[in-house]
């Protein structure tokens, strides 16, 4: 994994996960994608998920019902029981 994690991030051989290398693919990434929908607002949905409406906006989007007022929330810290 690790060389297949540096030949498409271009990270350093001897620190692959090498944390502002991909933050900076990622922001590329998103950027390009951007680009590519500039003419074309209505085929893209870019939302935040922590937001409260986030849930409703995708389901607007994409044009479905919605069957509950968020997005679920699986395995959140409170629900871990610690023994």
């Amino acid at each position: 994994m690790n060389d297949g994690n540096r030949l498409v991030y271009n990270t350093p051989y001897d620190e692959p996960y090498k944390k502002d290398v991909l933050i900076a693919h990622y922001n590329f990434h998103n950027k390009l994608v951007k680009l590519y929908f500039r003419d074309r607002s209505d085929d893209l949905l870019v939302i935040n998920i922590s937001h409260p409406n986030a849930y409703l906006e995708m389901c607007k989007f994409i044009g479905v019902k919605p069957i509950r007022d968020s997005f679920p929330w699986e395995n959140k810290t409170e629900d871990i029981n610690i023994k």
